[in-house]
């Protein structure tokens, strides 16, 4: 239980840096393909 209290109190932490990390990594996979296109 104490490990899942503890992600529901890092889950409004997580998407200052995930979001970022998450359009970082989608801006890598997308721009080879246009490039390549």
């Amino acid at each position: 239980m104490t490990a899942i209290t503890s992600d529901f109190a890092a889950a409004p932490v997580l998407p200052k840096w995930v979001v970022p990390v998450l359009l970082l990594a989608f801006a890598y996979g997308v721009v080879p393909l246009i490039g390549s296109s």
